[in-house]
């Protein structure tokens, strides 16, 4: 409706009384005067509600009207503002600073390791010819002397020489592709666990321990200066591989391997497990 523009409601009037008619000039309503005329009576005590009421329709219809210009308008603005912002980086979009992220994610691999756990996983998942272990016994013998996690954060859990890794690969990996994975989960840590020198040191110290009354190894410099000099021969090799079944025989990283597992379960194998071993030899 244009500015000055008006509109006459006519409300009701009757002989003598006076009724009234409502004028809407521009956006603001104005009440006219009043003048007899025909029509059905209509007391002027009723005037002043139904004013009210006709009054209160048309600024609601207004309110409806300029919400919904004033919504498209809204909307036009922000797809402007979109356009113009394209390309910019936002501050609701900056990168966050990792002080304010909060701690990191523990990343160890799996459930907390425990021989326990460890056991039952590589003795279900690792069989035949991937077989780590005899038995159930032998495989909690020989984690006895394994550290359930690494002592010092050096590297991620499962490249650690711990039954933490052994126990990542002994689960899902290992029992989707056990030849791949069986070896990692193997006592030794196949060199995915720590390399097999490290595994080696660790167990004779504790096994064969300087203070146990056999001693295969003074300290761990001196079992690794020895566990290097040490062929190992891959599996599939001629006296190759490091699986519970050997071999048991010929100066080499395989054979001490061997009789180290025994070695968990009775210290006096600790002397097979030196450079003058009395059965590793040539």
């Amino acid at each position: 409706m244009r500015r000055g523009a008006s509109k006459v409601v006519t409300v009701a009037s009757n002989g003598q009384n006076r009724y009234g008619s409502i004028s809407f000039l521009g956006s603001r309503p104005a009440l006219r005067s009043f003048r007899p005329s025909m029509g059905v009576p209509l007391p002027m005590s009723r005037f002043t509600p139904l004013a009210v009421a006709s009054l209160g329709a048309f600024l609601g219809m207004s309110m409806v009207f300029g919400a919904s210009t004033a919504g498209c308008s809204s909307d036009e603005e922000a797809g402007l503002a979109s356009a113009a912002d394209a390309g910019t980086l936002r501050r609701d979009a900056s990168p966050v600073d990792p002080r304010e992220a909060g701690p990191a994610l523990d990343a160890s691999p799996g459930p907390v390791p425990s021989c326990e756990k460890y056991c039952d996983l590589v003795m279900h998942n690792c069989t035949g010819d991937d077989a780590q272990y005899d038995s159930i016994e032998d495989c909690r013998a020989f984690c006895a002397h394994l550290p359930l996690a690494q002592p010092t954060r050096e590297a991620e859990e499962k490249a650690a020489a711990s039954v933490a890794c052994r126990q990542y690969w002994a689960d899902g990996p290992a029992r989707t592709s056990p030849k791949a994975y069986c070896l990692a989960a193997g006592p030794f840590g196949g060199n995915t666990c720590g390399d097999r020198c490290t595994a080696f040191c660790n167990v004779v110290l504790s096994a064969c321990s300087p203070d146990g009354g056999v001693t295969a190894y003074a300290s761990q410099p001196e079992c690794a200066t020895a566990c290097a000099d040490f062929t190992y021969r891959d599996r599939g090799a001629d006296g190759g591989g490091e699986g519970p079944n050997g071999p048991s025989d010929g100066d080499s990283l395989n054979c001490r391997l061997y009789w180290l597992r025994e070695a968990t379960k009775d210290a006096e194998k600790c002397t097979s497990l030196n450079p003058q071993s009395d059965v590793c030899k040539d």
